[in-house]
């Protein structure tokens, strides 16, 4: 199962002093528990957050590509509904199990339990674990939406025709797996591996290979200590 280094940043233009901490911490918390809420963090994962006038950032060493399987159990509807006289799937049961996600399942792998005052079908089994790549999109936007944002403003894209909220400008999204750009759209931006140093003392644009690398080269090139 693959485990890599994940890196999650979003450069704006300078954001408030006083509420940068809280916007810092507030960003990394929520990607960091919607990761660990879909099983995605393994044991002893370190994560690290990144808080500058420029940049709101995480880091975490290790998470899963592909959660594990996980068990599941859907109560579907009274036995006398679902099941003809022979024993087999009606319309209603039929429509119901595709609706779940569950349509290549049959009759005769549902289990009939009670609970106490009729008979139930209920299916069980293992659905395949949360993918990385698939929840990264939903990851970053929630995280945005949980933001303590003091003061929202509005502006308008370079398309001069969209425009969108947030507490600043944003003007680069970096979502580095391994060494990997995952897929991921928001503010307007779309996911890269260019972040950026210091305006006056560092390189103006830094491409990571690595997300790994990120610290360092944040330091040693960008001459940003966050």
């Amino acid at each position: 199962m693959t485990n890599q280094a994940l890196l999650i940043e979003l450069l704006t233009e300078e954001l408030p002093p006083k509420a940068l901490q809280r916007l810092g911490d507030a960003f990394a918390n929520s990607i960091e528990a919607d990761l660990n809420k879909l099983s995605l963090l393994p044991t002893g994962y370190k994560s690290r957050s990144f808080a500058t006038p420029r940049r709101l950032a995480i880091l975490i060493d290790q998470v899963l590509e592909q959660a594990p399987e996980q068990d599941f159990v859907e109560k579907l509807m009274p036995a006398k509904v679902g099941l003809d006289a022979d024993g087999n799937a009606t319309a209603a049961l039929t429509k119901r199990l595709e609706a779940k996600g569950l349509g290549h399942l049959t009759a005769a792998d549902l289990t009939k339990e009670s609970d106490g005052k009729q008979d139930f079908l209920v299916a069980r089994g293992k659905a395949p674990g949360a993918s990385l790549e698939s929840s990264i999109q939903d990851i970053i936007e929630h995280s945005i939406s949980q933001l303590p944002i003091p003061k929202v403003m509005r502006y308008q894209l370079q398309d001069g025709q969209s425009s969108v909220r947030f507490v600043r400008p944003a003007h680069r999204l970096v979502t580095l797996y391994g060494d990997k750009v995952l897929a991921a759209e928001v503010l307007g931006l779309s996911s890269d591996r260019i972040t950026e140093g210091h305006r006056f003392m560092g390189s103006s644009t830094l491409s990571l290979n690595h997300a790994e690398e990120y610290e360092q080269r944040l330091i040693n090139e960008g001459m940003v200590i966050a």
